[in-house]
C-alpha cells in the first residue's frame, strides 16, 4: 500500500509540474507569438514579436491564449529590420566576450555612458521635450513630431539594439539626457526592439529611435544624404544580340530543424554509518528536442535517454557484503521560459523538468563466514521532477521530487526462507542557490524521505559548491529523527545516522555554450552573405 502511495505522490508531482490573414489572426492551441511573427512577418526575433505584442497591447509576449484575436500589421516586411542591423554604429562586428565588473571598469572610456540596465529609468516627459533635450534643430523636431503622430503602426520600421551599439544621446527620467551612450547590458545575445524614424534636413538624414523596453527616446548619429554619382558620357556601343539570362530565383531561407540539446550527467559518492559503509555511482543521458521539430521558439522540449547506477557496501556487524547495478531507458518533458520581474524590470528564468525511468536492477550479497549467497532481480519504475525559478541576480529556488516503486521482484538464495526486499522510496527536496561570482555558486537545502526496504522515515540534508554550473561537490547526511523501525531492533538509533560526500559533473552547460557559439557564427556568416560585411572603417563612420 505504501509503495502504491509513493508512486501516486510522485506521478502527481510530475503531472503538476492556419491560413495567413492580412489584418486579423485567431490564436490556435500550441501557437507562440514568435511563431506567429515568423509566419506573417518573416522573422521570429525578439524585435518582431515585441512589435506584434505592442500593436495588440500584450504585456507578456510569452502568454497568449487560444481564441485570442491578433491584428497583423498589413504590408509589414521585417526584412527591413534585418537590413538596418549594424547601421547603428557597433563597437565590434563580433559579440564581445563577457567581462567581469573589474575588467569593464579597467576598459571604461572617458566621457562614455554605459547603458547597462534597460527599463530601469524610463523617460517620463513629452516627445517635444525629448527632442529638445536630444539637441535636434527646430525644423527637425517639427518633422519628427509629425512622423511619430501620423505614421500608421503597420508602417513603422523597427530595428534591433544589441550589446555594443553606440547611441549619440538618450533621454532618462523627467528631463535628463546622457550623451555618447554604449549599450552594455550583461547578455551579449539579448536584443531589444526599437522604432526608427528618419527625416532629411540640410543634406543630412536625422534619426530618432524609441526602444520598446524602456521608452527612452534616443538620437542616432546623422548621416549625409548620398549624392548621385556623376556619370560621364560614353558613346553607346553598337547593339549586339545578347541571350536573355534567366532571372535569379528569389532568396528563400532554408527551414532547418531545431538544434538537439544533449545532457550527459555522471556522479560518484561514498557513505557510512554505525552499521555499514559503501560507495555508489550513477550516470544518465538525455537528448532533448523541441516540441515541434521546426518551431525553435517553443518553450517545451521532449527527451529520450538512458539511466544507470552502481553501488557496493560492507556490513560492520558481520562479514556480509553486497553490490548491485541498474540500467534502463528514460523519457522526459521540459519547459524553459521567462517571466517578467516587475520590480527589477527584467525577464528571469523559470523552468521545470520531469523524467520517467524504467530500470532492471540486479543485487548480489555474500557472507563468506556463513556461506550465505543471494541474487535478487527487480524491475523498477521511477519518476523525477525539478522546478527552478530565478528570483534576482543572485538567488534562485529549486524544488525536487523523486520516487521509485518495484514492479516485479525475484530472488535466488542459499536460505530457503529468503524473500526479496522491497526497493521503493520517495524523496522531496527544497533548495536555495546563491551566485557568488561568474564562476562559482552554492546550493543548500534538504527535505523528507521514506525508504521501503526497512520502513524508515528521515530527513536528508545537502550542501554543494558549483563551478560554472558544471562541476558540483559537497557533503550530505541522511538523518532519522523520528526513530527506528523493527528492522533495527537492538541497534541504537545513533548508529543509523548516515553521512557521506558526493561529486557530480553535468556536461549540458558546456555543450550548450559550444553549440550556441557555433550557431551564432553560422548566423553571422549568413547575415554577412545576405546583407554585406561592414568593415572597420565604415563602422567608425557610422
Amino acid at each position: 500500500m505504501k509503495s502504491f502511495f509513493a508512486l501516486i505522490v510522485t506521478i502527481a508531482l510530475v503531472l503538476c509540474a492556419g491560413a495567413a490573414v492580412a489584418s486579423e489572426y485567431t490564436v490556435q492551441k500550441g501557437d507562440t507569438l514568435s511563431g506567429i511573427a515568423k509566419r506573417f512577418m518573416g522573422s521570429a526575433s525578439r524585435a518582431a514579436y515585441m512589435s506584434l505584442a505592442e500593436k495588440n497591447g500584450i504585456e507578456n509576449p510569452h502568454l497568449i491564449h487560444p481564441g485570442q484575436k491578433l491584428d497583423i500589421p498589413e504590408g509589414f516586411s521585417f526584412s527591413e529590420s534585418y537590413r538596418l542591423q549594424g547601421q547603428i554604429g557597433v563597437i565590434s562586428s563580433a559579440p564581445a566576450k563577457p567581462q567581469s565588473s573589474r575588467q569593464s571598469a579597467e576598459k571604461k572610456q572617458e566621457g562614455v555612458f554605459y547603458y547597462r540596465y534597460p527599463a530601469r529609468d524610463p523617460y517620463r516627459g513629452t516627445l517635444e521635450k525629448a527632442l529638445e533635450l536630444l539637441g535636434y534643430p527646430i525644423e527637425v523636431r517639427k518633422a519628427f513630431v509629425e512622423k511619430v503622430r501620423t505614421t500608421p503602426k503597420n508602417k513603422i520600421v523597427h530595428i534591433e539594439l544589441r550589446k555594443g551599439d553606440r547611441i549619440a544621446a538618450m533621454t532618462f527620467g523627467k528631463a535628463k539626457v546622457k550623451r555618447n551612450v554604449i549599450a552594455a547590458w550583461d547578455d551579449q545575445y539579448h536584443l531589444y526592439a526599437a522604432r526608427l524614424y528618419e527625416t532629411e534636413f540640410e543634406g543630412k538624414v536625422y534619426r530618432l529611435i524609441y526602444p520598446l523596453v524602456c521608452g527612452n527616446w534616443s538620437r542616432l548619429e546623422e548621416r549625409p544624404i548620398p549624392a548621385p554619382p556623376e556619370v560621364p558620357y560614353i558613346e553607346p556601343p553598337v547593339p549586339q544580340p545578347v541571350p536573355t539570362a534567366p532571372e535569379a530565383p528569389p532568396y528563400i531561407e532554408e527551414e532547418k530543424p531545431c538544434p538537439i540539446e544533449h545532457e550527459p550527467i555522471v556522479g560518484i559518492g561514498t557513505w557510512g554509518n554505525g552499521i555499514a559503509e559503501g560507495d555508489f555511482a550513477y550516470a544518465e543521458y538525455m537528448q532533448w528536442r523541441k516540441k515541434c521539430l521546426f518551431d525553435c521558439s517553443s518553450e517545451y522540449s521532449w527527451g529520450l535517454g538512458a539511466y544507470g547506477s552502481w553501488e557496493q557496501g560492507d556490513s560492520k556487524l558481520s562479514s556480509y557484503e553486497w553490490d548491485g547495478y541498474s540500467v534502463g531507458p528514460q523519457a522526459g518533458l521540459k519547459y524553459s521560459g521567462l517571466y517578467f520581474d516587475k520590480e527589477d524590470k527584467k525577464y528571469r528564468l523559470q523552468q521545470w523538468t520531469s523524467k520517467v525511468r524504467l530500470v532492471w536492477e540486479k543485487t548480489e550479497g555474500d557472507n563468506d563466514t556463513s556461506g550465505y549467497h543471494m541474487t535478487q532481480d527487480n524491475l523498477k519504475l521511477g519518476a523525477y521532477v525539478e522546478g527552478v525559478k530565478e528570483f534576482d541576480d543572485k538567488w534562485m529556488g529549486i524544488i525536487t521530487a523523486e520516487g521509485w516503486i518495484g514492479l516485479d521482484e525475484s530472488i535466488k538464495s542459499t536460505w530457503s526462507g529468503d524473500t526479496p526486499s522491497d526497493r521503493g522510496n520517495v524523496q522531496l527536496g527544497v533548495y536555495g542557490q546563491y551566485k557568488i561570482n561568474e564562476d562559482w555558486s552554492t546550493r543548500f537545502g534538504g527535505g523528507p524521505f521514506w525508504q521501503q526496504w526497512d520502513d524508515m522515515y528521515g530527513v536528508h540534508l545537502r550542501a554543494e559548491a558549483r563551478w560554472k554550473n558544471t562541476v558540483m561537490f559537497g557533503p550530505y547526511a541522511n538523518l532519522f529523527p523520528f526513530g527506528k523501525s523493527s528492522a533495527y531492533k537492538g541497534i541504537p538509533t545513533s548508529d543509523l545516522q548516515t553521512w557521506g560526500a558526493f561529486a557530480r559533473v553535468e556536461f549540458g552547460e558546456i555543450i550548450r555554450q559550444q553549440d550556441r557559439k557555433i550557431r551564432m557564427q553560422r548566423v553571422k556568416a549568413e547575415d554577412d552573405e545576405r546583407f554585406g560585411v561592414i568593415d572597420a572603417d565604415e563602422s567608425k563612420q557610422l
